[in-house]
């Protein structure tokens, strides 16, 4: 029996081909369907949470995560840090995100945007109801 070459191995180097860059690209500019998915989310994600009044977001350039600024919701309803806001975010609005701190910031919460619209908007909605109750 001829052996070619493992599965394991063979479709990680293959999966792992399809999502690099050109050089000099970032993650989206995969030049694929999937690129071009992350690319429309990427855009709707930071659209939707502009809209939200007291947020910020700039534009990733590489990951599936966004970094919103929360700090204009700081001193209001108990917040004072993104671990703060990111607590009561899970508790009162049932939407799952990461406290900046970890990565740096003191001012930001990371947000995954690696799924459907239709839940991106279903997150977007509560957030928005989130901080209105702020």
């Amino acid at each position: 029996m001829r052996v070619y070459g493992r599965a394991d191995e063979e479709n990680r180097r293959t999966i792992a081909q399809l999502m690099l860059p050109a050089p000099g690209g970032t993650l989206l500019d995969v030049g694929c369907a999937a690129g071009e998915d992350a690319i429309r989310l990427r855009d709707h994600i930071v659209s939707g949470l502009r809209a939200i009044p007291g947020l910020t977001c700039t534009y990733p350039e590489g990951a599936f995560y966004v970094y919103p600024n929360v700090s204009g919701h700081f001193g209001r309803g108990g917040i004072h840090s993104p671990a703060d806001f990111a607590r009561r975010l899970l508790n009162d609005g049932h939407v799952a995100t990461v406290p900046g701190e970890g990565f740096g910031t003191t001012e930001h919460i990371r947000i995954s945007y690696a799924t459907a619209q239709k839940e991106l908007d279903r997150g977007l909605e509560k957030l928005r109801g989130f901080v209105g109750s702020l």
